[in-house]
């Protein structure tokens, strides 16, 4: 079992291609490329944790694609999931800011997961990192912080240790202990 983090997806959404500069001549090729990124990387038994924005409107037909991806999906809402009640046919609806334990490389590493980027986290001065989406890449990743978002990943889904080997790792002694 693996786990894959992606945020943003804006499925159906023709103005986020003009937005933020997508290489796609339409919402259709623009979903196209991140379902097959999805089904070609993440299998039935992997868990994605999808950070927010995943489609623009809702169409019912997009939320049919959605079902049939694979893996078990968790979403940690963003400003544009407003019909959670659509969305949780698809995923499991997680808070707003979730803290999870994942096992890497034999230890327990703390990840704060939020649509949002934040300056400061639970356990951030303790070494816990903080995954996040929003910016589309239009923010530097920081000390202890990632942006998961397919601008920022081809539009793929990012395997936890390949996330974890772009971290920027804070020295010890760069900010005083919580």
């Amino acid at each position: 079992m693996n786990i894959f983090f992606t945020a943003d997806t804006h499925l159906n959404h023709e103005n986020i291609i003009k937005y933020c500069k997508r290489p796609f001549a339409s919402a259709k090729e623009m979903n196209e490329c991140i379902f097959d990124s999805w089904t070609g990387m993440v299998k039935n038994d992997d868990t994605i944790y999808h950070l927010g924005d995943v489609l623009w409107r809702e169409p019912l037909h997009i939320v049919e694609k959605l079902k049939k991806l694979p893996g078990r999906k968790i979403l940690i809402p963003g400003n544009h999931d407003n019909k959670l009640n659509l969305l949780a046919e698809v995923f499991e609806i997680a808070p707003p800011i979730l803290e999870e334990k994942f096992l890497l490389n034999g230890e327990r590493r703390e990840i704060v997961l939020c649509h949002y980027p934040m300056q400061s986290w639970n356990g951030s001065y303790g070494g816990s990192w903080h995954f996040y989406g929003h910016v589309h890449g239009r923010i530097e990743n920081s000390f202890q912080r990632l942006d998961v978002g397919v601008d920022s990943w081809n539009f793929q889904p990012v395997p936890l240790e390949l996330a974890a080997a772009s971290i920027i790792v804070r020295p010890d002694n760069a900010h005083p202990r919580e």
